[in-house]
């Protein structure tokens, strides 16, 4: 997907969720879900839906929207689609408002999972060659 140039807005999006999320818990909730309504439909329109890391995003906005459900079903999607986000996902505070769910706790322990996975393999294989010299 790197030349795929609708996937180059990925940081500015963050940007603008983060900003309303920043609303949001400032008390402006009102402006807070407008601009969430608007970054959702931008990342639909913009982001190419085999793109992981659209489905983190789109996950962030229906959680601070309150919509649990539509969170949940987006970080299945993406790690459906192969994102190893583990480090990111738990950082993200725009997925806050879900974190409490078992449903949450569960896609974040399989993706932990995935992740170390990845890592260790990636670590064996550098060792393996390591000691072929």
């Amino acid at each position: 997907f790197e030349g795929d140039k609708r996937n180059r807005n990925i940081d500015s999006f963050t940007g603008m969720a983060l900003e309303a999320y920043l609303l949001q818990i400032k008390g402006d909730s009102s402006q807070a879900e407008i601009s969430f309504h608007q970054i959702l439909k931008k990342i639909e329109d913009t982001i190419n839906p085999k793109y992981p890391i659209r489905s983190n995003l789109l996950a962030g906005c229906y959680a601070c929207l309150g919509m649990h459900e539509e969170a949940l079903n987006e970080l299945k999607i993406g790690a459906g689609a192969g994102t190893y986000s583990y480090y990111y996902l738990s950082m993200l505070p725009l997925l806050d408002p879900i974190r409490h769910l078992p449903e949450y706790m569960e896609i974040m322990d399989n993706l932990k999972a995935k992740s170390d996975r990845m890592r260790n393999n990636v670590m064996a294989k550098a060792y393996s060659e390591e000691l072929k010299k």
